[in-house]
């Protein structure tokens, strides 16, 4: 019987303080890893990520990992695609259930619980969220969104009982990393999604309304504080890109995002990726590539 393959992808900036851990807990895990640098390296994190793997690229300063995916995906020669962030790591037992369940037919997602910021609570919210990880690759069928876009699937997805790692810390997770990408991903949807302007008042409703109360929904007034302030920056995130495709409407885009469009734009029809120690370039189409 074929073995079935695992292939790592990685969409890192900067993580020198994190990406050893990452790496370590799946070098002898999967069959190959693939990791694309957003833009120019400041740090030490490619020298880090060359002692594992030599599939390293430098994509350009897009400054979010959505955009960058598919070309990630396509490089992929494994049966089953493990996407992680440099600051999440695997544990032993979340290798041991992927494991048991990677042969089942039925599934084509797995996913297990995971908490975006430092989990205070053993049962609160956040130690019930979960995350879609590794997906069967033959599976996948469509990529759009922003953020953290996943793939559309053909079955199922399954949630292991066992939790991703997550190196993140205690950090104000709306105005250090979710807010500076505002008018990034409102520009990326624009030039991406066909429907953001075509369905704009069911989209705006369901992402920004639709959001927090899911979250509401599931119990993260559990968290207290912490909890209405996360609902509040979803609902603020997502109001603020809608807000911005409402402008676009009316012709009446922010100096800001005209140049996160004009960029996309260009990104959509072609970009490169440079590889790092033989300065090999890979042509790549987006705009092509977005169905599998």
């Amino acid at each position: 019987m074929k073995k079935i393959s695992i292939s790592a992808i990685l969409l890192v900036y900067n993580t020198e303080k994190t990406i050893k851990v990452c790496l370590d807990s799946i070098k002898d895990f999967v069959d190959e890893i693939i990791i694309v640098h957003n833009g120019h390296c400041h740090d030490n994190t490619i020298k880090i990520c060359s002692n594992y793997t030599d599939k390293i690229y430098i994509g350009e300063p897009v400054g979010t990992a959505e955009p960058q995916r598919n070309f990630t995906f396509l490089q992929a020669k494994g049966d089953w695609i493990l996407q992680i962030d440099g600051d999440e790591f695997i544990t032993e037992e979340l290798k041991k259930q992927i494991l048991k369940n990677i042969k089942r037919k039925d599934i084509g997602s797995m996913g297990s619980l995971w908490c975006p910021n430092k989990l205070r609570k053993n049962t609160g919210f956040f130690s019930r969220s979960e995350k879609s990880f590794i997906w069967r690759k033959e599976d996948m069928t469509f990529v759009e969104g922003a953020p953290h876009s996943i793939p559309q699937f053909k079955h199922k997805g399954l949630i292991l009982g066992a939790r991703l790692g997550h190196n993140v810390g205690d950090r104000l997770y709306f105005f250090d990393k979710t807010y500076p990408v505002v008018t990034i991903h409102a520009a990326y949807n624009l030039i991406f999604d066909p429907n953001v302007k075509k369905k704009f008042f069911s989209k705006a409703f369901k992402m920004t309304l639709g959001i927090p109360w899911i979250y509401l929904r599931k119990g993260i007034l559990d968290e207290g504080i912490i909890g209405i302030g996360y609902v509040m920056c979803q609902f603020l995130y997502y109001l603020q890109i809608y807000l911005y495709v409402l402008l676009d409407i009316f012709h009446l885009p922010t100096k800001k995002l005209t140049e996160r469009k004009n960029f996309f734009q260009k990104f959509y029809k072609k970009t490169t990726y440079t590889h790092y120690r033989t300065g090999k370039v890979k042509v790549f189409h987006p705009g092509k590539a977005r169905f599998y």
